[in-house]
Parts: C-alpha cells; sequence; structure tokens
C-alpha cells in the first residue's frame, strides 16, 4: 500500500512538472512583423510568468513594464555584442526604459540588450529614481547588456534627490554588464543605487 501510494505520488508530481514546462511559451518580437509581435511591451502584456519573450534586433523607442511577472526577456543571442549593440530599448531622453514591479523573483531575466537614453521619472515629489533601469525591490537577473547615456538629473538645481542614472533598487544578480556614460546629477551621484543585498558581478 505504501508503495502504491509512493508511485501514485510520483506519477502525480512527474504530471505536474510536464503540465508546468508544456505550459510555458516563448514569444518573438520582431520590428518587420514576421515574429508574434511588433513591440516588446506587448510581449510582455500577452506573457506570464515562466514565458521567455526572444527581440530581434532592431530600435525599441518603448517603455518595458514587467508588471510583477517573472518573465525572461532576452535577445536573439546576449552573449554576442553585435547582437547586443543592435537589440535596442531607447528611452529617448524622456522616459525610464525598464520598470519592474517589485515582486519579480530570480527566476525572471533581462539580458542581452542595449538600454540607452533613459531618463529617471518623478517617483515621489522629492526623488527622482532609476534612469535606464527602476527595480522597485526586484530580485530579477540582469546580465550581458550595455548601459549607455541614461540619466536622472533635474535641470535646475533643487534639493531634490536623483538615485540611480543606469540602474535603481534591483536586489538581484547583476552581472556582465557595460556600463557607459550614465549620469546622475544633483543629491546622490550614484549610476548604479541599489538596496539590501543585491550582487554586483563584473
Amino acid at each position: 500500500m505504501r508503495e502504491l501510494l509512493f508511485a501514485s505520488f510520483a506519477v502525480c508530481l512527474a504530471v505536474s512538472m510536464f503540465v508546468s514546462s508544456a505550459s510555458a511559451t516563448t514569444y518573438t518580437v520582431r520590428k518587420d512583423a514576421m515574429g508574434d509581435f511588433t513591440t516588446i511591451q506587448a510581449a510582455m502584456n500577452a506573457a506570464w510568468s515562466g514565458d521567455t519573450i526572444i527581440v530581434f534586433p532592431g530600435i525599441y523607442s518603448e517603455a518595458i513594464f514587467y508588471n510583477q511577472k517573472d518573465i525572461i526577456l532576452q535577445s536573439t543571442n546576449p552573449y554576442s555584442y553585435a547582437t547586443v549593440s543592435a537589440t535596442i530599448i531607447d528611452g529617448n531622453d524622456i522616459r525610464c526604459n525598464v520598470t519592474f514591479g517589485g515582486n519579480e523573483t530570480a527566476l525572471s531575466a533581462l539580458r542581452g540588450f542595449t538600454i540607452r537614453n533613459g531618463r529617471a521619472l518623478v517617483r515621489t515629489t522629492y526623488y527622482y529614481y532609476g534612469g535606464g533601469i527602476y527595480g522597485n525591490g526586484c530580485k530579477t537577473l540582469i546580465e550581458h547588456n550595455i548601459l549607455s547615456n541614461n540619466s536622472a538629473y533635474i535641470g535646475n538645481s533643487d534639493s531634490r534627490l536623483i538615485l540611480g542614472g543606469a540602474i535603481f533598487d534591483c536586489d538581484g544578480i547583476i552581472r556582465n554588464n557595460v556600463f557607459d556614460k550614465n549620469s546622475a546629477i544633483s543629491g546622490y551621484d550614484s549610476l548604479v543605487t541599489i538596496h539590501q543585498m543585491a550582487a554586483v558581478e563584473h
């Protein structure tokens, strides 16, 4: 009887794992409309935790929101400098490029993009946070990206605090990224501002 119960449990566990893995979906994003979506955020809205989104090279001038879902967002080849350089999320100096809801876990990832020209938004009355990436305490793995020309600044002098020109408040592993010409002007001049126990690796 004990062996029968164990065997039944093992079968149920195997079926559960199969259903879980089978339910995960991979979406593609292509500017030429040959993929599932032409914008990254449309794919993010359609995806659920556990899904993967693969983005083909191009310039994507949009703001990306993870919306507290454990999604893997990556370029077609995150380990190729040429691909990373050609797969661009551009904030056009008017918006933060990538924003997390805060509950994303280490099962989510952001890898293989050039994240450029992001600008920190007003998060509270006295604080500007995160030009390139605003993590909100997420545990997302951030790796193999180029963060370039992202900024947190105010055009005139005042007493508000400016934090994290490139990255703010990402508490997961941050590794193998390139930081180039990011800035945080006025208040705290931190290009990468993290809380808790984020691991920043080179």
